[in-house]
C-alpha cells in the first residue's frame, strides 16, 4: 500500500510502503516546477532524479512461538494400581524471537492423564478373635482355644497370607484348680477274738488323697 505525502511549499511529495517491521521502503518525489522550464530551457533530468528511495523499519518482526507435535506418553508413575503419565511438547515450531510471544497463549506444554497398571498385591490381615471355646476339663487343668480368620482383608493379587503375622489359633490353660478328692477306706484290722466270734475294724482317713479346697 503506497500513500503519497505532498509538501505544498517545497513542491516535494513522498510516500511509503506500509510495513511496520522486517524492512520496507519509502519514497519521495519532486516536481520540475521551480521554475518550470520555458522558452527552450532544459528540463530537470540533468540535475538529478525526480524520485528518491529510502529503506525504513528494517528491524526484524516479532516471531510468536508455536508448539511442535506432542511427544509419546511417558511411563505410568505406579507399577500397580492407579497412577499418572505425562507427555510434552516444545515451543519450537517456531521458537519465539525478536520479542514475540511464547506458547503459553496456546495452552500448556505438558499434558497428564490417569493410568492404571495391573492390580497391586493385597496382603492378608487377621480379623477379630473368636470367643474362647469351652474348657476341655472342669478341674485339674484343661485347655481352651479361640481362632481368627485371615479375612481383614483377604489376600488378593498375589499378596501374602497371614502366616507371617501370627497364628490363626490361640491356646489357653483353663480350670487349673485341683479336682475335689474323697478319702478311701484303709485295710481291715485283726479280729478281736481267735474263735467264737469277734470284731474287726477298719478306718478311713481323708488323706488319700487329701481333699482339695473347693
Amino acid at each position: 500500500h503506497v500513500r503519497l505525502m505532498v509538501d505544498m511549499e517545497s513542491g516535494l511529495s513522498g510516500g511509503y510502503v506500509q510495513k511496520t517491521c522486517g524492512g520496507g521502503s519509502q519514497y519521495r518525489h519532486r516536481e520540475c516546477n521551480n521554475p518550470l522550464p520555458k522558452h527552450g530551457g532544459s528540463d530537470c533530468s540533468k540535475i538529478g532524479f525526480p524520485i528518491e528511495h529510502n529503506n525504513c523499519n528494517i528491524e526484524q518482526c516479532p516471531v510468536d512461538g508455536g508448539y511442535s507435535s506432542w511427544g509419546e506418553w511417558g511411563a505410568c508413575s505406579k507399577t500397580c494400581g492407579s497412577g499418572q503419565q505425562s507427555r510434552n511438547r516444545s515451543c519450537d515450531n517456531p521458537e519465539p524471537n525478536h520479542g514475540g510471544q511464547n506458547c503459553t497463549r496456546l495452552g500448556a506444554g505438558i499434558e497428564k492423564r490417569d493410568c492404571k497398571a495391573k492390580p497391586c498385591p493385597i496382603n492378608g490381615g487377621y480379623g477379630e478373635w473368636s470367643e474362647w471355646g469351652v474348657c476341655t476339663k472342669t478341674c485339674g487343668g484343661g485347655s481352651q482355644y479361640r481362632h481368627r480368620e485371615c479375612n481383614n482383608p483377604l489376600p488378593k493379587h498375589g499378596g501374602s497370607d497371614c502366616s507371617k503375622i501370627g497364628f490363626p489359633i490361640e491356646h489357653n490353660n483353663c480350670n487349673i484348680e485341683q479336682c475335689p478328692a474323697d478319702g478311701e477306706w484303709g485295710e481291715w484290722g485283726q479280729c478281736t477274738e481267735l474263735c467264737g466270734g469277734g470284731k474287726q475294724y477298719r478306718i478311713r482317713g481323708c488323706n488319700n488323697p487329701l481333699p482339695a479346697k473347693r
